[in-house]
């Protein structure tokens, strides 16, 4: 039961190496939950500040436990980013070059 329970939380919640501070726990559990990762982080800190051993130890078992993002996730995030950047870049470019 308990290995059930922590397949599934390692198929949904990965590190998010890209987006670390630190070894990537908060960034993972910020992209789960579609929100900015200094949410996470703040919430870490103030926790820490009430319950600093449970909160470290959490924190170490979440890194111990946790898996990387896996390549095809990684791969659908970098299009999405890309193809918002690369229609806002195409649009402010010119089609000759004047600069010289």
């Amino acid at each position: 039961m308990a290995d059930d329970i922590v397949s599934r939380i390692k198929r949904k919640i990965h590190l998010d190496k890209e987006n670390a501070w630190g070894l990537g726990v908060c960034a993972g559990i910020a992209n789960y939950w579609r929100i900015d990762p200094a949410f996470i982080r703040v919430g870490v800190i103030v926790a820490g500040l009430f319950m600093a051993k449970f909160v470290i130890a959490a924190y170490l078992i979440a890194w111990v436990v946790l898996d990387e993002r896996p390549l095809m996730q990684r791969a659908e995030d970098i299009l999405q980013r890309g193809s918002g950047a690369s229609a806002g870049r195409a649009s402010s470019e010119s089609p000759t070059d004047d600069s010289r």
